[in-house]
């Protein structure tokens, strides 16, 4: 039996969006405000949505 989370993502998807955010992490970007952060993880969270449906 798989693990899933509430949004459908299976392990394996939520440790490509962990490596992912933790990518993002490492390179810090000091222009981007809350806001921008926030779009960016909706993007991630996105990709990783379309990555489980295909």
């Amino acid at each position: 039996m798989q693990n899933v989370d509430p949004l459908g993502l299976d392990m394996l998807d939520l440790d490509v969006l962990r490596r992912k955010i933790a990518e993002a992490d490492a390179d810090p970007r000091p222009d981007l405000d809350e806001e921008d952060l926030d779009r960016h993880f909706a993007v991630l969270l996105r990709e990783a949505l379309a990555a489980r449906r295909a």
